[in-house]
């Protein structure tokens, strides 16, 4: 009985919790006691007729049975429920007509994120979208997390008509389902170069995995197989089952989209890094802005900045590719042959040709966007002069030559198919027009020849209706989209005869149809829609044919990415202040001469200190790195990592000059954060981001640890910072890696004393000034690599530079200074009873190494 009441109380959607429509507020309610008392007895009311209608019994006739029965869903309702019951997890938008409708709880949930109205359609909930802006509904529905599916009309208007189906609904079927991972977007949406949509299939057996992934928006696939290569296999046919749902196992047919994943030819740059370099997006708003990617990215077409993407998460370990593309980059900072100059000038506002061809292979390119590829494709291959060999470009790289070379190769195929089809008539969509050759299609000739024969009826049956009316110069009449009609004045319509349909008048005509033009409009229609159903398999059969030409265009897309993205560091290279970086697999070593944080420099308004290090070789590949707060302590050490970064890449760096060995990956744990959706503290994270590097890292590796330690007290902070230290020292200097170690903790500064090989210490230089109270001191930040221990962290001063308040800072300075004067009280302490043992020593060996040790001993803790 209860739950009935709550249901029928939930089931109204103007309640309030009072169970009234409108009811005021909380605060309201209290605040007038009238105005409650009211609402309270609407509440009571509203119950007690809930409680009579559960009470009720359900009786017997007609109006029982009313009651009971379900609701009687109309025939298209019945489609749409079957539909959404075979296609269950899946928001579905019917084609209803012109429009596109979704149905039930699709519909609240399109109205909540789309910001359309929903309502009611006899039984069920409906909301509509236009047809020309499904694509950018459905984009915001997957990015909500939706799997959307397009459920379209497969028969059409007139050949319904005349089939056994004329007096149900349209036959509907699933055409097109859509995730956010497999959205590819039309050619004429802004730049969608910046995100990858990548599917991936991972198949478990034991300790073998299989692997595949598809990039969608390009239909690059990456395979491999790990212990046991079979399960390769497995993994392919998952992800092609999956995207054969989706319309898109097309990709899987081309040969040249494959690459295999374990390619170590590039450094190991985990998600940690790319964040706390700031490589894709900065580390403030997420952005672009800021970011290495938008410092690198000058490049004119979305193909460039892709290859820009996986430059920088992927930077080189083959030395000859990679001092390849140094020495692109070198010529394309001032290009001066013909051709070159051609191919750059080509760059310009062309269209996102890798898109065109992913839509292409998927069969999913609309005529107007397959039109714009081939003229794209047709000025870009007939502008550049085939040559015999590439190294008759003459630009003194390689591999801009064979880029050059490669623009040309689909001249033929792209010629052959922009001679095929009228470009006018693709841009408009005009499918059953759009081919030149009226023999390549028989079926579109065909059907052009009984719509022919129909217009011959519809002449023949103009006559007839001259005759009948008497009127030789008679003709047919259209208005408002309806044609063949017979126009008569309003003093002569009782001379039509009787079966002639009157279809429209105004105040001085009449139009009618004859009997005859009736039946040949149906049949015209038929013919129509059989002519447009003909023209629709002809173009894919011809999307088809060129795409069989993907392998070629493929060559000529990767050649303009290649091109723009060296044009741009090109472009880079030729800012002040860059310089070409050394590169080699020689001793382990970076050795930087005036080098400054990339971001950083373009960033700011003033000067940018530049500094020096040498990490390897002959000196020690660790630094310990201290310094007051602001000091920047953390951007100097991303700046070292940032050029070799930009060294691996190809790219020139910001430096005076530069030398490297090539290194394997760059490990960083920076930062603080936690992960409270895993169940994971600050700390915890801290210390498995270390554990991790800790197990992979090389003497190749350059490993970047800031402030580790901090997440926890301060006793085991500091036991864990100097253990993690010391076990990255004990390696040596040949396996230890180039480590940055930075810390407020400087009693880790001892080690360098038991590791003078492996470690120093360095410091970011301050100036300070004053009496020692911190309104009177006077810190200038020097931003200056030194060698040494910092003084101090300098966090009093700058907390009250950002505003805290004084009293807060004065009970700082005199906690802070009670603490120091103990601490030293300890020292005294420990080292007075260190020499009274010491003394004690004396009396119990006494002789003559006894006295020498003793002696000693004090000696060093009157120094210290």
């Amino acid at each position: 009985m209860q739950q009935s009441l709550d249901a029928f109380l939930r089931a109204r959607p103007g309640d309030t919790a009072g169970g009234v429509s409108g009811a005021s507020g909380p605060e309201e309610t209290q605040s007038h006691p009238r105005k409650r008392q009211k609402v309270a007895a609407a509440a009571h009311s509203a119950r007690k007729r809930a409680c009579s209608v559960a009470e009720k019994p359900v009786g017997s006739g007609a109006q029982a049975e009313a009651r009971a029965a379900p609701p009687k869903y109309t025939p298209l309702e019945k489609q749409i429920l079957a539909l959404k019951r075979q296609h269950a997890g899946m928001m579905l938008a019917f084609e209803v007509g012109y429009k596109l409708k979704f149905y039930g709880d699709d519909a609240n949930t399109a109205s909540q994120l789309l910001g359309i109205a929903c309502t009611t359609e006899k039984n069920l909930p409906a909301a509509m979208i236009p047809v020309p802006r499904l694509s950018v509904h459905i984009k915001r529905l997957v990015g909500a997390g939706h799997k959307v599916g397009v459920v379209r009309q497969t028969e059409t208007r007139a050949i319904k008509a005349v089939s056994d189906n004329a007096n149900a609904p349209f036959i509907r079927e699933l055409c097109e389902v859509y995730t956010a991972a497999t959205w590819v977007d039309e050619l004429d949406v802004a730049d969608a170069s910046a995100t990858e949509q990548v599917l991936v299939a991972l198949v478990e057996h034991g300790n073998s995995f299989g692997l595949v992934a598809i990039d969608v928006a390009t239909a690059a696939i990456t395979y491999d197989s790990f212990t046991d290569g079979h399960l390769r296999t497995c993994a392919l046919a998952y992800i092609i089952n999956y995207l054969n749902e989706l319309g898109l196992a097309d990709a899987f047919a081309t040969r040249t989209n494959y690459r295999p994943f374990a390619d170590r030819t590039s450094m190991l740059l985990s998600s940690n890094t790319i964040r706390d370099l700031e490589l894709l997006q900065n580390a403030t708003d997420k952005r672009v802005h800021g970011s290495l990617l938008w410092l690198l990215d000058q490049c004119s077409t979305p193909m460039g900045r892709r290859v820009l993407r996986r430059w920088i998460r992927r930077p080189l370990l083959d030395l000859p590719t990679l001092h390849r593309r140094q020495d692109a980059v070198s010529i394309m900072r001032n290009p001066n042959r013909p051709a070159l100059l051609k191919a750059i000038k080509l760059l310009c506002r062309l269209p996102d040709l890798e898109r065109g061809l992913a839509r292409l292979v998927y069969g999913r390119i609309t005529s107007t966007e397959l039109a714009t590829v081939l003229l794209s494709l047709y000025r870009i291959s007939h502008e550049i002069e085939r040559v015999e060999s590439p190294s008759q470009y003459g630009t003194g790289s390689a591999m801009i030559d064979e880029a050059l070379a490669a623009l040309s190769v689909p001249r033929e195929a792209i010629s052959a198919a922009l001679n095929a089809i009228n470009i006018e008539e693709a841009r408009h969509g005009n499918l059953k027009d759009m081919f030149r050759d009226p023999n390549r299609y028989p079926e579109i000739a065909a059907a052009k020849q009984v719509l022919a024969e129909d217009e011959v009826a519809f002449a023949a049956e103009l006559e007839q209706i001259r005759k009948t009316l008497k009127r030789p110069n008679l003709n047919y009449f259209s208005v408002s989209g309806i044609d063949h009609l017979v126009e008569m004045r309003l003093s002569d319509a009782r001379k039509a005869p009787a079966d002639w349909v009157r279809v429209n008048s105004t105040k001085i005509s009449v139009r009618f149809h004859t009997p005859t033009v009736i039946s040949l409009t149906k049949q015209r229609d038929v013919h129509l829609e059989e002519l447009n159903a003909a023209g629709k398999r002809a173009y894919g059969d011809f999307c088809r044919h060129v795409a069989d030409n993907s392998h070629a265009i493929k060559q000529v897309i990767d050649a303009l990415g290649l091109l723009d993205v060296l044009s741009s560091l090109g472009k880079v290279a030729r800012q002040p202040g860059y310089t070409c970086p050394t590169v080699d697999m020689g001793p382990s070593r970076i050795v930087l001469d005036g080098f400054r944080h990339p971001m950083s420099e373009a960033l700011i308004t003033g000067t940018y200190v530049p500094n020096k290090i040498e990490l390897g070789g002959p000196n020690t590949p660790a630094v310990l790195l201290t310094g007051a707060n602001m000091g920047g302590k953390s951007s100097t050490v991303r700046a070292i990592a940032l050029v070799v970064v930009l060294a691996h890449i190809g790219s020139f760096v910001p430096c005076d000059a530069a030398e490297m060995s090539c290194h394997d990956s760059i490990a960083t744990r920076m930062g603080a954060y936690d992960n409270m959706f895993r169940g994971k503290s600050t700390f915890l994270v801290e210390a498995e981001e270390t554990a991790q590097i800790l197990r992979t890292c090389t003497s190749r590796t350059l490993v970047i640890l800031d402030e580790f330690g901090r997440g926890t007290s301060t006793l085991d902070g500091t036991a864990l910072a100097y253990a993690v230290l010391q076990s990255l020292l004990e390696r040596g200097t040949i396996h230890c890696p180039h480590l940055l170690f930075i810390t407020h903790y400087t009693t880790l500064g001892t080690l360098s004393s038991r590791f003078p090989n492996v470690v120093r210490n360095m410091h970011m230089a301050t100036l300070e000034s004053g009496d020692g109270d911190v309104e009177n001191l006077n810190v200038v930040f020097l931003h200056e690599l030194r060698d040494g221990l910092a003084a101090q962290s300098l966090g009093i001063h700058v907390a009250a530079l950002v505003g805290m308040p004084r009293n807060v800072i004065e009970k700082a300075i005199k906690i802070s200074k009670e603490q120091r004067e103990h601490d030293e009280e300890m020292a005294k302490r420990r080292k007075a009873a260190r020499y009274a043992r010491m003394l004690q020593a004396v009396y119990l060996s006494p002789g003559i190494d006894a006295l020498v040790f003793v002696s000693s001993e004090a000696s060093d803790l009157r120094s210290n």
